[in-house]
């Protein structure tokens, strides 16, 4: 609503300011977080058509096909676009001990739970790493 002031120029009531702010904050926010839905959806799909020489054909490369052209051959595990998933993209062990806590206190003694740290794998790791493997 347009008020006059003391020299007779009309002016928009406070209410009106406050109402237009937030509205202004709100586009803003809706802005920003499209835009963040957007990205973790890019960085979701590593083959999409923005990234098509991604993570999947990275791997692809040195990976060996033994089992034929499905990369989780000879299980009947898929994605959906039927490659390779980045490690980023996965939920670290840590997240499921918050509630599997004696599980994962299990898991972390275990072999498979260790497995990174065991000295024949960092042994392999290195030499091809050295490599260039």
């Amino acid at each position: 609503m347009l008020l006059a002031n003391k020299n007779g120029a009309r002016s928009f009531g406070l209410k009106h300011r406050q109402s237009i702010a937030r509205l202004l904050c709100l586009v803003v926010l809706v802005s920003a977080a499209l835009i963040f839905i957007k990205g973790r959806q890019v960085a979701a799909n590593p083959d999409s058509d923005n990234n098509k020489d991604g993570y999947a054909a990275e791997i692809a490369k040195t990976y060996d096909f033994k089992f034929g052209p499905n990369p989780f051959s000879p299980g009947n595990a898929t994605t959906t676009t039927g490659t390779f998933i980045s490690g980023e993209m996965f939920v670290s062990s840590k997240r499921c001990g918050v509630c599997h806590t004696d599980a994962h206190a299990k898991w972390r003694q275990s072999a498979h739970g260790n497995a990174f740290r065991e000295p024949f794998y960092q042994k392999n790791k290195d030499l091809q790493t050295q490599k260039e493997i």
